[in-house]
């Protein structure tokens, strides 16, 4: 059987309104002694918070869910992103729960109703790699749930890194240590918007540096400078063993 806050109040001789106080972090109202006798009797009793009545009594649940999905290159979150934002939401009384989810969860209408509420949350931050016109993104605009999307394409609500600067810092770093030949390569053809920002950071690095530039692509020719054809393979591999090769390469992507 659950124990209640009037249990311990019963079991202490003290009101409910004492008990809720020191259970719900108010200790400062209280004198030390009231509040061990209260913490003692909690965990004696093996009392458990109810976050389900609480979260109903308050209108909250105190939790943003991170949404990513298992696709394949479509919610690439580093580590240390993840574990500040974890501690920027707990410095602010919030927990943070991450859900990696099947994409077809992402992208079938008759399955995000529960998607979206059965993580109980406040807020969504959606680490997802997609289009404005999603399903998902419809149905969190029509259910006014509030959300942040990460690099992602919006006007609005959305957090994005600096690839622009990046690219220029990744080829400035080759730059010092001598390198003149530096090609920008984006070997995994994609369309999201990292990708034109990364390589104009890398073009703005070598124009500065009075540099010729060479960037090339491998699944898109019609869209790249100086686009490969055939086999990307053999074409890299001709590439790479010509006299001209270039000393160093600005990768747009770990897979390149």
């Amino acid at each position: 059987m659950a124990v209640s806050m009037m249990d311990i109040a019963r079991h202490c001789g003290l009101s409910r309104a004492t008990v809720s106080l020191v259970l719900s972090g108010k200790k400062e109202l209280l004198r030390p002694e009231t509040v061990q006798r209260v913490l003692h009797a909690s965990s004696e009793l093996g009392y458990r918070a109810n976050t389900a009545a609480r979260a109903m009594r308050l209108g909250r649940h105190s939790t943003i869910a991170l949404l990513s999905s298992l696709g394949p290159g479509l919610s690439p979150f580093p580590l240390p992103t993840l574990n500040a934002l974890h501690d920027g939401l707990a410095a602010r009384g919030f927990r943070l729960l991450f859900s990696r989810l099947d994409d077809n969860l992402f992208t079938t209408p008759e399955l995000l109703p529960s998607v979206i509420t059965e993580h109980c949350a406040d807020a969504i931050i959606l680490n997802r790699l997609f289009g404005v016109t999603d399903p998902m993104t419809l149905a969190l605009e029509a259910n006014h749930i509030p959300t942040v999307y990460f690099n992602s394409e919006r006007d609005h609500d959305t957090v994005r890194p600096d690839d622009c600067g990046a690219g220029q810092l990744a080829t400035n770093r080759l730059i010092a240590l001598g390198h003149c030949r530096i090609a920008y390569v984006n070997s995994w053809y994609t369309r999201h918007i990292s990708e034109p920002d990364r390589r104009h950071g890398y073009a703005t690095a070598m124009h500065a540096a009075r540099l010729p530039t060479d960037a090339r692509y491998a699944l898109n020719p019609s869209q790249s400078v100086v686009g490969p054809s055939g086999d990307t393979t053999s074409y890299f591999r001709t590439w790479f063993t010509q006299a001209d090769r270039p000393t160093a390469l600005v990768l747009n992507e770990p897979w390149s």
